[in-house]
């Protein structure tokens, strides 16, 4: 790296870092985006490298420890392996770098200044929650280096209107709309309770529900973060409820949904994306969530799903889950980009602005001003233990 690279690399950091640290949060921690970085013009360029097309992939921790983590880059990897086996791009072969956002705080735009000036990728895939994919796109507004966001879903990523941002994953808005939609209109029920588990995303996800809600003319009967005590638990409902909604993890939200279902057989369970994004799906769920409706991927029921689900179980002896499918897509679309519009960083991102790429696994991918997926969010209910394509 040249001097002038790390100097730059430095101060991006601290300017990021800095810039996050001071500015105003919302009740639920909603990062802001408000700093000016000159942009460096001493880096080599991705087209430049006609051996290796080198795509980052950000994690939120070590895949060794962390299960969300270790299904994307299993489905990233198998993006790779598959377009290399195929010839790669004109003999060029693709290759996964990985950096983790793991360890003090900022991390995550430490890492995406290193895909950038260090390991010099074409673009970013991100597999992490929202405040660090705040941090990322910090980087990638100011490098112009694409990130595609396979996992963050929270609404104001996309509503500064970064150029190099797009998301593959439906946002909190598009949801909680979906969510609405089925739960009140639909079904007209009216006596609900909105559960939400401690945490950034699962907080910014309730927060974007309560508030669509309310602009459409609807209401919750209460809300709560997941209960801590039996106590609790046994406080959190009344015999009255009629639905819960809930934000969170399967893995922490599904032995409250088996107490709280046992002392109410009738309730209805509804949830979003995270619910399913660890492990739901592949997974013998529990019977809390039996019948349930949830947003997932749609990955079980497309052709290239299907291929992807038969060549993820062939080379790693499990079923893949919404995180990696969605990982998988985000590092095929780089690859269909590059097909089309070659290793170059700026016609890959005025490319993706207009592109659509129907052979994804979990469906068709195009996108709106924003860099927000337009498909309609898929959602699936559980019927005797198995995904079932909601449909009305």
């Amino acid at each position: 790296m040249s001097k002038n690279s790390k100097v730059f690399l430095s101060l991006l950091t601290v300017f990021i870092l800095t810039s996050v640290m001071i500015i105003g949060k919302s009740s639920f921690g909603k990062v802001e985006r408000t700093i000016s970085i000159p942009k460096d013009k001493a880096d080599p360029d991705p087209a430049q490298e006609n051996k290796t097309i080198k795509i980052g992939l950000l994690l939120p921790a070590s895949p060794e420890k962390d299960l969300l983590s270790r299904s994307a880059m299993q489905g990233a990897e198998l993006a790779v392996e598959m377009a290399n086996a195929n010839g790669g791009f004109k003999g060029a072969q693709y290759e996964i770098v990985i950096r983790t956002a793991d360890g003090l705080w900022g991390a995550g735009s430490r890492a995406s200044v290193d895909f950038v000036h260090d390991d010099n990728v074409l673009a970013i895939v991100t597999a992490v929650d929202g405040r660090n994919a705040h941090l990322a796109e910090q980087v990638a507004s100011k490098s112009q280096v694409v990130q595609i966001a396979t996992r963050a879903t929270e609404e104001t990523l996309s509503q500064a209107y970064v150029p190099w941002f797009f998301r593959i994953v439906p946002n909190d808005r598009q949801q909680a709309q979906a969510l609405i939609d089925e739960i009140y209109v639909k079904q007209k029920l009216s006596n609900v309770h909105l559960l939400y588990e401690p945490g950034y995303d699962f907080e910014n996800g309730a927060k974007t529900f309560r508030k669509i809600l309310k602009k459409r003319g609807f209401k919750i009967n209460g809300h709560s973060t997941f209960p801590s005590s039996q106590k609790e638990i046994g406080n959190t409902i009344n015999g009255n409820t009629e639905a819960l909604v809930v934000f969170g993890s399967y893995q922490n939200a599904h032995p409250l949904l088996d107490i709280l279902r046992d002392q109410n057989s009738s309730l209805k369970v509804f949830g979003s994306l995270n619910m399913t994004n660890d492990g739901m799906i592949g997974a013998n769920y529990s019977h809390g969530c039996e019948g349930g409706i949830f947003v997932s991927s749609s990955f079980c029921f497309t052709t290239a799903g299907q291929i992807f689900k038969d060549k993820y179980l062939e080379k790693y002896g499990s079923k893949p889950n919404p995180s990696a499918s969605y990982a998988y897509d985000g590092v095929n679309l780089l690859i269909e980009a590059v097909r089309k519009y070659g290793p170059d960083r700026a016609g890959i991102s005025d490319g993706l602005r207009g592109i659509e790429f129907k052979n994804a696994a979990t469906g068709p991918i195009r996108f709106d001003k924003n860099g927000n997926r337009t498909t309609p969010v898929f959602m699936i209910q559980l019927i005797k233990g198995h995904p079932v394509i909601l449909n009305h």
